[in-house]
Order: C-alpha cells, then sequence, then structure tokens
C-alpha cells in the first residue's frame, strides 16, 4: 500500500470513507463517537490545509500490472497490420509507434489509479486536548497525534500500515477513541499501546487516551 498526503480534489473521495466508519460504528455499538456527521467537512478541509491528513491508496492488482507489457507489445505489431499497412512504410511506423506510447500510456494510467482504502490525520506536536488527562501519559516527551483514522473497508491492515509510516517520524505514540469503540480498543492493545486514562475532546465528552513508546 501507498500512502501520501491528501488534496482538496480527493475530498469528494474521503467525505463516503467516513460515512461508511461512522455506519460500521453504530452498527457495533458504538454510534455516539461521530454520531452522524463527524468529522465535519470543514475539519477535514482544515486537516488537508495543514498537511496532516493522509491517505493509504491500496495496491493495484498484481495481475493488472502483468497486462501492461502484453498490452503495449500487441499495440505495436497489430495496429498497423489491423489498417493493411505496410509497416516499412513512414506512415504506419509513425501511426505504430504513436498507439504504442499512447496506447500503453493510457493502459498504464488506468491500472496505477490507487482506490484510497483509509485515511488518517497525523501530526507531531502538542494536542490541546490531551494537556489534561484523569490518569498519567508514559512520559512528557514530543509526540506523534493519530486522529481521524477510517477504512474504506475494502482492505485489512489499514490501522498497521498507519502506524508504520508514524512510527517512522516518531516513537512515541498517542491517540483516543470512544469507550464504545470496543474494536479500536482491541486494536490498539494488539499493536502495543497501553491505556494511560481518560481525556476530553472540545464538545466535552471522553476518551480513552493511549499511548505507545517504542525504542
Amino acid at each position: 500500500m501507498n500512502i501520501r498526503k491528501a488534496e482538496h480534489t480527493d475530498l469528494e473521495q474521503i467525505l463516503p470513507i467516513y460515512a461508511y466508519a461512522r455506519e460500521q460504528m453504530a452498527l457495533n455499538g458504538n454510534p455516539g463517537q461521530w454520531g452522524t456527521d463527524k468529522p465535519e467537512p470543514e475539519t477535514i478541509r482544515q486537516d488537508i490545509t495543514q498537511g496532516r491528513l493522509f491517505l493509504i491508496e491500496a495496491d493495484p492488482p498484481a495481475s493488472s500490472l502483468s497486462q501492461a507489457e502484453p498490452f503495449r507489445r500487441n499495440a505495436s505489431e497489430n495496429l498497423p497490420e489491423a489498417f493493411n499497412w505496410n509497416v516499412s512504410e513512414p506512415p504506419a511506423e509513425t501511426f505504430r509507434r504513436n498507439a504504442s506510447e499512447n496506447l500503453a500510456e493510457t493502459f498504464c494510467q488506468a491500472i496505477s489509479n490507487r482506490q484510497i482504502a483509509g485515511v488518517f490525520a497525523f501530526q507531531i506536536g502538542e494536542e490541546p486536548t490531551y494537556q489534561e488527562i484523569q490518569g498519567r501519559w508514559l512520559n512528557e516527551l514530543p509526540y506523534g497525534v493519530i486522529h481521524r483514522i477510517a477504512s474504506s473497508g475494502g482492505q485489512k491492515g489499514i490501522l498497521t500500515e498507519c502506524l508504520k509510516f508514524c512510527n517512522a517520524f516518531t516513537k512515541n505514540l498517542r491517540i483516543d477513541t470512544h469507550e464504545d469503540n470496543l474494536i479500536m480498543r482491541h486494536l490498539l492493545k494488539k499493536n502495543g499501546f497501553l491505556e494511560c486514562g481518560i481525556i476530553h475532546v472540545e464538545d466535552g465528552s471522553p476518551r480513552i487516551a493511549f499511548q505507545r513508546l517504542r525504542k
């Protein structure tokens, strides 16, 4: 999978992913974390503008990649013949070359359009809602924060890919989730995070705070 910064032009693809995540949360007993409208589009736009929203793109199928070279070769060999042109004639050679290059480029572009499998916000720096905690963080060293992670549902291992990416920038990671988000709580513990206490987000609602420190 590939991870890149989100752009404003990606918004139309990002919004359905968050809508799907809200639906899945509700179906799994967690309707309160994001309700029916969070994260709000303006929050997502701010994340993009600040350069802290990232997209996880699924790799194109290997079978599709293997088709590119035969496509290019066949276009080169067969198109002039299909038009009953002598391949030694200059017009035929020009057609062959242009057809080969243009069609192969079109095909490769089509198969390289990666589908967005997940989205998350990540930044290194102080998170205001983490300044007060009912409990205790593992340390007070500089840390990275993960927020608003969501999956499109079409690919497994989204959290793992996110954590590998973030871990390349800092070994000290913090994240929070709702008490009712049992799936995320399980996944965080599975990936080495420890519960540190309770923090409160902007609207005053509580969240369970997690932290992971890797050497």
